[in-house]
């Protein structure tokens, strides 16, 4: 445990390093490796050292890119001339071999290592599963067959959902490697939480230089290279660049801090809140999520935040966050209100073309392509080139992007029944929590809320967030003294 106590800071310093050298592929290929040494050499472990080589890399969007095209558009250039300049190569893809895919590689021979190993213990292993488990793997599996049987491009389909398969792998293995030793519970989660606190401390930096600088830093390790074309809806403010760090988007960076927020509040309340740093970076995190003007995000955050106020201050009748800190918000945010402002003004203009309506006609038209092919859907990542062929004088023809409303992708491309075994998985996971009634497991079901209520605006969300806190719902700790001392 004293070996992980400085981990935060070995991550933070490792990712700065890559930001500041800027290697190619290759050499970062490299730098992963002689990392993973350094784990090794420190931990003494090769299990969790593989955990943290895998969590550290997921991050980094680095590796052999490739463009791979699903329409082309000149057919509705006539139509809509703006398609010309927008979608000059038509409507693509980027395809990528990533050095996260390549330490997958690794973990998964490492596993079936694992496997051989301990063949008799793994085999009682397998009945210890409970219903959690089987229900997330037929939500994979009808994934697998629905693309299999419906898809007009089962690579492409097959390739998007690699990050679901990467995800429910790692969650398995890190399941397998608890079970397989009760006594890594506490090493495990104790590298969850070094993980997270140097990532969003990385993550909140990089964004606020982008800020700064007003675009990105043209580093590898960064996924968006240029500005975006910002500022066309009504809604939207012109001549702003929202910070990004490592995403591909504002609002998945947006999503992904005003989740784990709530992680590092849980963590700043174990350590009574006197963790100066903890409380930094949860100023700092506030200010990202501000400054990447994600509505969903501010909104769903301001939820979950409420019921967590109103469960501690009325219900447990305990402090939720000390006033004294809050004062300090005001004056924490104040350069930045006019732009928060400006954001909240333009509001008002949802309703125009380009805002509320532009989702509302998506929504229809997905709902369309439901009603065709309810049971099986139209293939991950084929509803807008099935919209496009099904209605060129459609929506999906002049806008070509996903609706923002992760339920009814899921539904559009897998069918139905995907959506009610993830349902049904979350009622399980929301189940499980509530029993519980710890602290910890209220800050997972805030967490999980805001995934979800952010999942309604948009196309995406953080299946991790979700799955690596699962196996530590009945560990409890709130109650772990040793946790508590090496935050």
């Amino acid at each position: 445990m004293k070996k992980i106590s400085n981990l935060h800071i070995i991550l933070f310093l490792f990712y700065l390093i890559l930001f500041f050298i800027n290697p190619s592929n290759k050499l970062a290929i490299v730098f992963f490796f002689i990392f993973y040494l350094t784990l090794f050499l420190m931990l003494k472990e090769t299990k969790i050292s593989a955990i943290i080589l895998y969590l550290t890399s997921s991050l980094i969007p680095m590796g052999k890119t490739y463009i791979y095209k699903l329409l082309d558009l000149s057919f509705l250039f006539g139509r809509f001339p703006h398609l010309r300049k927008e979608y000059p190569l038509g409507l693509v893809r980027v395809i990528q071999i990533s050095i996260n895919d390549i330490i997958f590689i690794f973990i998964i021979l490492y596993f079936l290592f694992l496997i051989k190993e301990n063949r008799k213990q793994f085999m009682k292993l397998i009945k210890k599963l409970d219903l959690i488990d089987i229900i997330l793997f037929c939500f994979f599996g009808w994934n697998f067959i629905s693309n299999f049987i419906v898809s007009k491009n089962p690579f492409f389909s097959f390739y998007f959902q690699k990050e679901l398969l990467k995800t429910i792998f790692i969650y398995f293995f890190i399941k397998i490697v608890l079970l397989l030793n009760k006594n890594y519970y506490q090493s495990v989660f104790l590298v969850l939480i070094k993980f997270f606190i140097a990532a969003v401390a990385f993550e909140s930096l990089l964004s606020l230089y982008q800020f700064f600088n007003q675009s990105p830093f043209g580093k590898n390790i960064e996924a968006t290279h240029g500005i975006e074309l910002f500022g066309k809806a009504a809604d939207e403010i012109t001549f702003y660049f929202r910070p990004v760090g490592t995403f591909t988007h504002a609002n998945f960076l947006a999503m992904w801090l005003s989740t784990l927020i709530f992680f590092l509040i849980y963590l700043f309340r174990l350590k009574n809140f006197k963790n100066l740093s903890l409380l930094i970076l949860i100023f700092f995190s506030l200010l990202i999520i501000i400054l990447t003007l994600s509505r969903s995000a501010w909104f769903s955050l301001f939820i979950c935040l409420l019921f967590l106020s109103f469960y501690f201050e009325y219900y447990k009748k305990k402090v939720f966050f000390p006033i004294k800190y809050l004062i300090y918000l005001p004056i924490f945010f104040l350069p930045f209100i006019s732009i928060i402002l400006d954001r909240l003004l333009k509001t008002i203009f949802i309703l125009n073309e380009g805002g509320l309506i532009l989702r509302l006609k998506q929504i229809e038209e997905i709902s369309k392509l439901i009603k065709i092919s309810p049971f099986f859907g139209w293939g991950t990542g084929q509803t807008v080139v099935s919209a496009i062929k099904i209605n060129p004088y459609g929506i999906f023809a002049s806008q070509p992007f996903e609706v923002h409303n992760f339920y009814l992708i899921i539904t559009a491309e897998n069918g139905i029944i995907y959506l009610i075994l993830f349902f049904i998985f979350l009622f399980l996971v929301f189940k499980k929590t509530i029993f519980l009634k710890d602290d910890f497991s209220v800050f997972y079901l805030s967490m999980l809320t805001n995934l979800l209520i952010i999942g309604l605006f948009q196309p995406y969300i953080f299946m991790d967030l979700i799955l690596y806190f699962i196996p530590f719902l009945n560990f409890n700790p709130s109650k772990n003294e040793a946790i508590k001392k090496y935050i």
